[in-house]
């Protein structure tokens, strides 16, 4: 009896890791979590251009990605990312999402404004 407890809450155990690794995030995860998030179209599949739609009879925003990383851990996924308008350079927004099970969680998100001289 012993031997069959200690086998199923192995396999219990066992079957939780396998799950939480199949559903940590992947990029495309991301690309449809900041299309969904922030109303944008994303124009390539993980993200990298967006395309804000303004005020109707406005052109769209265009913001394209100047840095950023994606570091894939056993459980997690971690996003970083530096979008920069096409338009005005000067407008760069930062973005940095953590995932865990298929699910985004935005730990931080900065409008900067570089003045170049």
């Amino acid at each position: 009896m012993r031997k069959r407890t200690w086998f199923l809450l192995s396999l219990s155990i066992l079957t939780f890791f396998i799950v939480v690794i199949i559903l940590k995030p992947s990029e495309t995860d991301y690309a449809n979590w900041i299309e969904s998030s922030y109303q944008v179209h994303c124009l390539d599949y993980n993200c990298d251009t967006f395309q804000l739609d303004v005020k109707e009879g406005e052109e769209p925003v265009m913001m394209q990605t100047i840095s950023g990383n994606f570091s894939p851990g056993i459980f997690m996924g971690k996003i970083n990312r530096d979008y920069r308008n096409l338009d005005d350079s000067s407008y760069v927004l930062d973005i940095e999402v953590e995932g865990f099970l298929g699910k985004f969680k935005l730990k931080n998100e900065e409008i900067k404004n570089v003045l170049r001289k």
